[in-house]
């Protein structure tokens, strides 16, 4: 059942801040741990909804991300000012660009 895999995704429209990944890799983007913990708080423990929108260059599934307090992770990072509209090669906004743009 998809309940036991684990799903590589990106969250469609926006680039949100990196966490430093290992010592050796480059130090944490500002509010990196203000957006991984607001996203946290939105769907460790949750059902999770996902849309799928298609793929990434790595692989991974682009998607709208919806919990029962969410109904759009992209929208609620955006608004908060924990991430920025992605427009790099391969973006995908699920018709919502103007809105992620008026967030920003």
């Amino acid at each position: 059942p998809i309940s036991d895999s684990t799903i590589s995704i990106r969250l469609y429209g926006v680039d949100c801040p990196e966490l430093q990944k290992r010592s050796s890799s480059p130090p944490s983007q500002p509010f990196a741990k203000e957006a991984k913990d607001f996203t946290s708080s939105l769907t460790v423990g949750k059902t999770v909804e996902l849309k799928l929108l298609g793929r990434d260059k790595y692989g991974r599934a682009l998607s709208k991300v919806q919990t029962d307090t969410a109904p759009d992770l992209s929208l609620a990072l955006a608004e908060r000012g924990l991430a920025i509209v992605h427009t790099g090669r391969g973006a995908v906004y699920d018709e919502n660009k103007q809105v992620l743009e008026l967030l920003e």
